[in-house]
């Protein structure tokens, strides 16, 4: 049967060369298009939860600690919901660990505004039920926590990477950046599978704003230089500097300390104008109370905002919001103020930078190989046409990814790499057999049916034996092999894809190159059309005197 399916495809290898070209078009589609999305990193079920509560600074650790009460009760209510009945017996709930007054990761932040409650679950493998079900029906139970500025629940972060989206506003004006990132988290909410969307421009203390009458800029006042009088009156400003021995000595002035105790002593300071005149303080300016930011952030010396969000990843993928976000929605933000511009950070920020390494690599490699495999068989054009094979593969790492309902990984990508070793390991082995056969002084396209009918065997039980090795990781359920699922999804159907395009396409191909070079030599030496044979050098040393 091997033997009409492969004349056929030699006789019709324009058909077969096309119809390999459309279903690489296809999965290239299926990747871009989102069918097959990439997600760097997928979300595992794991054993920890983790709930964190922030308050406004300045906030009685009372509070915080009713807080931590309140998450607690609703963490073992878990136990009892009906809703949520693990596969195996036994409490979902294990363990609840609490902390007050701090978030405890890798920046570490302190103050008493801030509580975080971690759980520890059934192990996955046993309770058979996912991590979202158990953090939608938690975050039920805790509902609405009054004065709280920011609530997250979701699993505990394994690494530096807090959120897979993430939006990086960069500007000047820290107005323009809040009102953006409102903007931005608003229209988040439109979508379906984001939770826990918020930014960090986190409420800080109480401050006092001061903002400049009409009357000060007709004096020559400028908000700089109020500013500067009231440091300089309740701070100090450096007076002079006196020599101790060795040390420097220096000399502060300001009020003194009777005179900058309360509010009242603010208001009633006077200011002094560029003419020399003293002005009471609230003739030229207004006070008034706000709330200020716990920290302002900065990226290449503007003010950065980040906008971030969780994803339920079986309801939303992280690249497919960006994407539609990208597409006007941010820009049209961004171009209603001034100077202000945006990134992406989160999985977009770490897949770019994992893949660009990768990338490098794997043309390294593919370069080697070319050497590698032009040294051996002494020809420049056989070596690209073992290497063509490579995409073949690729084929069925897309289409085994979407049969199983699983998205591309860094680690489906892992095994693409790995899976090209396999590839070009076969398609060699039938070049290596087509030369052998010219050598012997068949023609080309005898040497070629030959070639793909004896290494049949060999390439089939090659590729059976891998895919049954890797069969059991495909079935494997513990929550351990999940995330080595993805490169055993590309080995197996990349190799399943491309053990049937090397035995079709590859000696299809061979006869496609040959073609291609009788045409260039006619070109060149011009005469009659040359035989096949003659552009081979496998069939020149076959024609060659013995020495």
């Amino acid at each position: 049967r091997y033997r009409r399916v492969i004349e056929a495809a030699l006789r019709r290898r324009d058909v077969t060369l096309s119809v390999t070209g459309g279903l690489l078009l296809l999965a290239g589609g299926m990747v871009f298009g989102g069918r097959t999305p990439f997600t760097l990193f997928p979300k595992e079920d794991g054993n920890i939860l983790r709930a964190r509560i922030r308050f406004p600074e300045g906030t009685p650790v009372s509070v915080t600690q009713r807080t931590i009460d309140r998450v607690e009760a609703a963490a073992r209510a878990l136990n009892d919901d009906p809703t949520l009945v693990p596969a195996s017996p036994g409490k979902l709930v294990r363990q609840i660990y609490s902390i007050t007054g701090e978030f405890a990761d890798f920046m570490s932040v302190r103050g008493n505004h801030l509580c975080e409650v971690r759980v520890e679950l059934m192990p996955a493998d046993k309770r058979r039920l996912s991590d979202e079900r158990i953090i939608a029906r938690w975050r039920e139970r805790i509902g609405e926590i009054p004065d709280a500025v920011q609530v997250t629940v979701g699993r505990q972060p394994i690494g530096p990477l807090e959120s897979p989206l993430e939006i990086r506003l960069l500007g000047t004006d820290l107005d323009d950046l809040a009102e953006a990132s409102r903007r931005i988290q608003d229209k988040l909410h439109e979508f379906a599978g984001l939770y826990d969307i918020h930014d960090d421009l986190i409420p800080g203390k109480r401050e006092l704003h001061v903002s400049l009458k009409p009357t000060a800029r007709e004096l020559g006042l400028t908000l700089e230089d109020v500013a500067r009088q009231l440091r300089y009156a309740f701070y100090g400003g450096e007076a002079v500097r006196l020599q101790r021995g060795r040390d420097q000595v220096k000399v502060r002035v300001r009020l003194a300390e009777e005179d900058r105790r309360s509010l009242t002593d603010l208001e009633h300071i006077r200011i002094q104008t560029p003419y020399g005149h003293d002005i009471p303080f609230l003739e030229v300016a207004d006070l008034r109370w706000a709330r200020g930011y716990a920290y302002i952030m900065h990226q290449d010396g503007l003010r950065r905002v980040r906008v971030v969000a969780d994803v339920d990843e079986g309801r939303a993928n992280t690249e497919q919001v960006l994407q539609t976000l990208e597409g006007g929605f941010l820009d049209d933000v961004v171009d209603d103020y001034d100077n202000l511009t945006y990134t992406f950070g989160g999985n977009r920020e770490e897949m770019a930078r994992s893949l660009h390494s990768l990338r490098t690599g794997f043309v390294m490699a593919l370069l080697v190989m070319y050497t590698l495999l032009a040294a051996m068989l002494r020809s420049y054009i056989q070596p690209v046409v073992i290497l063509t094979a490579v995409p073949f593969g690729l084929i069925g790492v897309v289409f085994g990814h979407a049969v199983l309902g699983m998205d591309l990984t860094i680690m489906s990508v892992f095994g693409a790499v790995a899976l090209s070793g396999v590839v070009v390991n076969d398609a060699l082995v039938l070049l290596d057999a087509i030369n052998q056969h010219l050598r012997e002084g068949k023609r080309i396209f005898e040497a070629v049916r030959l070639a793909a009918e004896l290494r049949f065997r060999a390439v089939i039980l090659t590729s059976v034996t891998t895919i049954v090795g890797l069969l059991p990781i495909l079935m494997e359920r513990s929550s351990q092999a999940q995330s080595v699922k993805p490169m055993a999804v590309s080995l197996t159907f990349g190799l399943l894809f491309s053990t049937a395009l090397t035995l079709l396409v590859v000696p299809a191909l061979y006869l496609v190159v040959n073609d291609a070079r009788r045409w260039i030599h006619w070109m060149r030496y011009g005469g009659a059309y040359p035989e096949p044979e003659v552009v081979e050098e496998a069939s020149r040393e076959g024609l060659a005197p013995a020495s």
